[in-house]
């Protein structure tokens, strides 16, 4: 039996923004070309995250090693938090799957 992982859309996240800071949550969007920062001595990461149906965006902070699908245009599912300035504070970046990703709505 496969299991389904539940996300929000960004438009869904920044609609709640004051009511989910801090929860864990997940959430699909397309990385927007030209908005990937990384420090070259570091594993920091700042990007935004385009929801895939509007034009809304959110930034995304990240620390740690990213998925090789992880390339500007591509769709990725991230997991972590929102923060009081409303960066989503991300624990966790994985390539969107079709199969493997069932929308929360």
């Amino acid at each position: 039996m496969e299991a389904n992982t539940y996300y929000s859309e960004v438009s869904e996240v920044l609609e709640q923004d004051n009511s989910i800071q801090g929860e864990n949550i997940r959430v699909r969007g397309e990385v927007v070309p030209g908005s990937v920062d990384q420090e070259t001595d570091s594993l920091l990461i700042r990007f935004d995250l385009a929801d895939v149906s509007t034009e809304d965006q959110l930034a995304v902070v990240y620390r740690g090693v990213v998925p090789d699908s992880f390339k500007a245009g591509n769709e990725v599912v991230i997991e972590g938090h929102l923060n009081s300035e409303t960066i989503f504070e991300a624990s966790a970046i994985v390539g969107k799957c079709a199969s493997k990703y069932v929308s929360a709505n």
